[in-house]
């Protein structure tokens, strides 16, 4: 029985040290990699260009960066905008820039998961009423040889080329086509913002719709009344006009922009009115009617013209005389 009793002992000895011993054991932890929320901003050209995302979307020590796109870069970039854009469109400012977010080894990385992130572009242009914001994400989009589109669109677009290698420009444009998505803004005061999942070229571009004002022969109108009814707002602080000896603007002793028109005339010109340092087209007619006729209708007229038949009557033709 003593003996028992030294064993239990000796036992209960045992299983006490190899518990102190399990919990006195440190506890390895392998932490996963922090991914803080992110916002950095740089300014180009004037325009403050702000990246904004949550936690878990860029890993710590990420940085922004942004550069302006080489004139060849740029003209594909216009390429791409041109063939999403609206006929009736005039671009008044339009800016490219290659957007990127960086790990701290420099590599470029993208959003984690196709995470959402906020993109912004703050500049006077956006609070200008005049003027509509438009934000395009310019991918490269791979082709096959028949000219259609094979699999999803591609950020930073590598198709767009430099223009440094002749021939590897002109490999990229056989395999690939740069395609420009028109992203939803939302407009802040001076500040378009829109939502993103990737990185490459992105424009921003400023337009407004096409113009056009019927302007009355041998008259003078306010400028004023022209913009008010074109659906132009601000001061004008110059005035350009395609042909001047058929009208012509300047302003009057109160410091006032009027428009006058010299004499009638059938062709289309143009105005150019510059408001708050964006220039404005507006394509100008005279209020003359065109009166198309017939060859019966034209042979009426002659006959007509006059009832004494040894009189020459001088007829001056003006437009086109279509076929009965």
């Amino acid at each position: 029985m003593k003996k028992l009793r030294e064993e239990f002992r000796r036992i209960g000895a045992i299983c006490l040290t190899a518990v102190m011993l399990v919990t006195q054991t440190p506890v390895i932890a392998f932490a996963a990699e922090e991914q803080p929320a992110f916002e950095e901003s740089e300014t180009i050209d004037g325009v403050k260009i702000t990246v904004a995302a949550e936690e878990g979307v860029f890993p710590e020590g990420s940085v922004l960066s942004v550069e302006k796109v080489t004139k060849e870069q740029e003209k594909q970039a216009e390429d791409a905008v041109e063939a999403e854009r609206s006929e009736e469109q005039n671009v008044a400012a339009s800016y490219t820039y290659d957007i990127k977010v960086l790990d701290q080894d420099g590599n470029e990385i993208q959003p984690a998961d196709e995470s959402k992130v906020k993109l912004s572009f703050a500049t006077e242009e956006v609070a200008d009423e005049n003027l509509t914001t438009n934000v395009y994400h310019i991918r490269e989009a791979d082709v096959t040889a028949s000219g259609e589109k094979a699999g999803e669109d591609k950020d930073h677009a590598e198709g767009i080329t430099e223009g440094s290698d002749a021939e590897s420009e002109s490999k990229s444009s056989e395999s690939a086509e740069l395609a420009a998505e028109k992203l939803s803004v939302e407009t802040d005061g001076d500040t378009a913002i829109v939502e993103t999942d990737g990185f490459s070229f992105y424009t921003v571009e400023f337009t407004y719709d096409s113009k056009q004002y019927v302007l009355s022969g041998d008259s003078e109108v306010a400028l004023s009344e022209i913009l008010e009814a074109v659906g132009l707002s601000g001061e004008a602080s110059a005035v350009e006009v395609s042909d001047s000896p058929l009208f012509s603007a300047a302003k009057n002793e109160d410091g006032k922009w009027i428009v006058m028109a010299h004499q009638a005339f059938d062709t289309e010109e143009w105005m150019k009115v510059t408001i708050n340092g964006v220039e404005y087209e507006i394509t100008v007619t005279d209020d003359q009617e065109t009166e198309n006729m017939t060859w019966s209708e034209l042979q009426e007229l002659l006959d007509s013209a006059s009832t004494d038949k040894n009189t020459p009557t001088l007829i001056t033709l003006i437009g086109d005389v279509t076929a009965s």
